[in-house]
Order: C-alpha cells, then structure tokens, then sequence
C-alpha cells in the first residue's frame, strides 16, 4: 500500500485487475476516497489547482474501473466511471455538513459562528470560510435582510454588492426554515402510546383489512391516507370513508418534500381530525410502510417533527379519553381499493395547491436539492471543457452516479468492457491513436491499407473484417436501428455492447502482439 490515499490506486493499479469494475468503484468510494477527502472541507473555499492531487486519484480510480489508458481525458473518464469531480464532490460534502449545523440546538457553540456567516459577508473572498457555504444550499428560505446569495463565495476582486433590503440590526430566522431536530425528546421509559401498528403480507393485510373495517365501533373514524410526488411537488391526503363512500377529505399540499412526508401529513390530519370527532376507537389505513414506522418514531432524523406532533396529539388527546385506541394499518397500494384509491386522488390533487408558506424545509429535500445541484454543475462542466471530445460525440447524456452497463454487464468479460471503454474515450490499440502517442510511424490501417485506423474506420468501414459485422447488424436490427451502422449506438446502446465486444475479440486486433500504447497499463 502506499504512503497515502493518493498514492494508492496509482502504485496498485494491477492489484484490481480480476475484480469486477463495480466492484473497485464501490471498493475505491468506501475506502479510499474518504481518507483522501478526510479534512479538506476545512479549508475551503479552495483554488481548482489545489484538487489536481485529488484530481489524479481520481483518474487512477477511474482507470481501474474502466480499463482505460492513462492519456484518456479525466472529464471523460470520470463519466464513464461514474464518479463526482473531487472539487464537486468536496463541496456537496461541505455543503451537506452545514446543513446538519442548520438544525442544531441554539446553545451549540457552532450557532454563533453559523448566524454570523449567513448575516454578514467578509470584505474580502479570501477570509470566507466552510461556514459559507451556507449561502449555496438549495431549497432553503433566504432571509431579505441579510446579504443575497453570491456575496460570501465570491471570486477575487468582485466587489461587494449590498442589496436593497438589507438590514444587519434586523433579525431573522437563522434556521433558514429547517426543520427542527432534537437529540432527545422522550424518555425510554415514557408511556406507550395506544397506537397498534400491524404491517402483515399482502393476503393476510387484506383480511386484516377487511375485518377491521367491520367493526361498527371504527364505523364513523375509518380515514385511508396517502401521499403523492408529482412535477417536484407533494402532497398529502386523507379520506374518511364509510360504506366505500367518501365522507370527508383532507389535502395538505407541502410543495418541495418527500411522498414519505406526505403519508405521514395523512397520518396525522387523520387522526387529528378523528380525535376532534370525539371518535374512541380510530382505524387510519395507508399504503406506506416507511410512513407507519416513521410517524411513531421520536429519534434525531429528518421528519422528527411530525412524529413528536403526533406523539403530543395523541398524549393530550388520552387526558380526556382514556379508553382511546388507534389502529394504523397497512395495506397493499393500487389493488382496487376503494378507500386507498380515493386517497390516492387526493394527494395528487394536493400536489397541485400552494403550499403554506412556513411549512419546514425537510433535511431529505435539502440533501436532495444538493445532489440535484452538484450533478446539474458536473453536466455544465462537461459540456463546456475542452477534452473528452470522444466520448462526448458518442454519448450525449448528462453525467450521473449511476453506473453505465459496460461495467455492470455479466455477459461481458472484463478485457471486453476494457476495449469498449478504450474506444468510448478515445485512446485504443488503433494505430491512428497509437501515432498520436508516438508508438509507431504511421496511423495507417495493416489491415487494409487505410490512411487512419480510427475507431469509426475499424468499427464500420475496414471491409477485412466485413465477415465479423454481421452480428452487429443482426443485434442492431434486434433494437430496431435498420440501415447502416453507425459509432454511438454500438458504443452506447446496452444491448449492443456485447456484440461489439464479440467483434472486437473475433478481429484479435487489439490481442495482437504489438508494442502496449501504455506501458503502465
């Protein structure tokens, strides 16, 4: 191993050779990119030269998960692997850090710091510091009276700007609107609430389903609840059902969240309106697993609020009934249901209100509106930097964190989705890209004699290996692409690719015994 997380992949590159290339990427991610990334955040803002050590880990990493050679363009690489540019990748880290330090108690002594950050705007961009970074948080509610977003962050020499509104002696909400966590709100030995919760499988819900709404006793307190995620805005719901007719409904929109957060908005106007009906015996139905567990859960995590809601609701509400007993009950979603169904209309509509404009911003949507943005800041990189020009005319999608198939495929061998990666960058065994190196003399095709073996000429024109091509066009018909072929499907495409790979072993032009582009690979 080497002397330091950076030095690793680089000086053990063969030592991944036999793994599986999704393998590496999540052994590299769980274990070496935490050491390397360990305290850097401390230091930001940084310079984009101070992340080239980082930068070159990256690309080791990347290399050994795509089986591309070292002068293949890191933009590209990291595209292919997957994998979140260092400097973007530290900065969502810190970023997801101050919004931890959001919800914390007042009496933190890291409150203090934090209100100063977000009130006042260092004169000069070099004394700004990770706290910050507060300003670049997406999702929350920018005070007016302090300094706009952009003045903290700023680059050198931008001068200060000082908005219309601002007013530093003005108070204002240092939470940003996030929701409140507590460490600690109840004790272990504190008394149970009177709420049964039975999550059963599929048939056996069902009758527990029906026998519960049988009982004459939940006859006027029987609420179906469910939430909704549409167009980027949720909504709760719940409906009061009697006879499988609606009798009440009630829709509670929240804007940007969660579906989980709009079952359990359900779960609590249910029970709140049934405890107000003066109902003993309360039976609320939904289709959310997660909502059930979560709603009677008091611990530190986001939606905490909504579970010490409804353990207070129910607690004042046993001082005047003591004989009060709540079933929440789970069932099935989309099985023709009519109470579930019902519900399920309600909370698409609900989707489409306006929100009330002091709902809390949900630590989930703010983690959410980060990635969002960090991946939303790797695509315009992507498409404005100036390497990479190879994979980018093939692959016309944004880069993601979700793996492409060439390296999660099982029915291809690990040299077979090495050769495809070799040819999505750009840099392969072909002599064209071999003369670009220096490795020989000429970037013309031994095959049949072509100015340039390029990967366009190898793939659909060279007419030695014609013979080979019909299994490619067979696949490509198979998909639906008639005509001729062409690069970006067969490079891109999930179900062409282990075709290609079969061509390329069937040529042996990349086995054959010439001197290695990359002697290091």
């Amino acid at each position: 191993m080497g002397d330091s997380p950076v030095d690793f992949p680089g000086q053990n590159a063969t030592d991944f050779w036999g793994l599986r290339p999704l393998l590496i990427r999540d052994l590299t991610r769980s274990t070496v990119l935490p050491c390397a990334d360990y305290g850097v955040s401390s230091f930001l803002p940084l310079s984009a030269n101070t992340f080239k050590p980082l930068d070159r880990l990256n690309k080791s990493v990347a290399r050994c998960v795509t089986g591309a050679f070292r002068t293949a363009a890191l933009a590209a690489l990291e595209k292919e692997a997957a994998m979140l540019p260092a400097q973007l990748r530290i900065e969502r880290d810190a970023m997801n850090t101050v919004a931890y330090y959001l919800f914390l108690p007042s009496s933190h002594p890291i409150r203090p710091l934090l209100r100063n950050a977000i009130a006042v705007a260092p004169k000069s961009p070099k004394n700004a510091s990770i706290l910050h970074y507060v300003e670049r948080i997406p999702g929350t509610r920018w005070p007016p009276s302090v300094p706009t977003r952009g003045q903290r962050l700023r680059k050198r020499k931008v001068p200060r700007t000082v908005g219309a509104e601002e007013s530093p002696a003005m108070d204002f909400d240092e939470t940003l609107g996030m929701e409140p966590i507590v460490p600690v709100y109840a004790a272990p030995w504190a008394t149970p609430l009177p709420v049964t919760t039975i999550i059963l499988p599929k048939e056996d819900a069902l009758r527990a389903l029906e026998v519960a709404m049988g009982d004459e006793r939940r006859r006027d307190a029987t609420w179906f609840t469910d939430g909704s995620l549409l167009e980027g805005c949720a909504g709760g719901a719940a409906v009061r059902v009697e006879g499988g007719v609606e009798k009440e409904c009630i829709e509670v929109p929240l804007g940007d969240g969660q579906v989980c957060e709009g079952e359990m908005e359900g779960l609590f106007c249910a029970t709140t309106k049934a405890l107000r009906d003066k109902c003993h015996c309360v039976l609320c139905v939904a289709d959310s697993q997660a909502a059930l567990r979560g709603i009677l859960s008091t611990k530190p995590r986001s939606g905490q609020f909504r579970a010490i809601r409804y353990d207070q609701l129910i607690r004042n509400a046993m001082l005047t009934t003591p004989h009060l007993t709540i079933l929440n009950l789970w069932t099935p979603a989309h099985i023709g249901t009519d109470g579930n169904e019902l519900a399920d209309a309600a909370a698409k509509a609900a989707t489409k209100c306006d929100p009330n404009p002091d709902n809390y911003v949900s630590l989930t949507s703010v983690c959410r509106h980060i990635h969002v943005s960090s991946l939303a800041e790797w695509d315009t990189r992507w498409k404005t930097v100036k390497t990479g020009k190879a994979l980018r005319y093939l692959d016309r999608t944004p880069p993601s964190l979700i793996p492409s198939p060439l390296y999660s495929s099982s029915s291809l061998s690990r040299k077979a989705s090495s050769w495809i990666s070799q040819l999505r960058t750009g840099f392969t065994y072909l002599n064209a890209d071999r003369y670009k190196s220096g490795f020989v003399d000429s970037p013309s095709c031994e095959a049949c004699g072509a100015l340039y073996e390029t990967r366009a000429h190898y793939l659909l024109e060279c007419p030695v290996w014609e013979p080979h091509r019909q299994p490619l066009h067979a696949a490509c018909r198979d998909i639906g692409h008639f005509g001729p072929l062409h690069l970006s499907p067969l490079l891109t495409h999930p179900k062409l690719l282990t075709p290609v790979g079969k061509f390329i072993d069937a040529t042996e032009l990349f086995a054959r015994p010439r001197p290695p582009p990359d002697s290091t690979l």
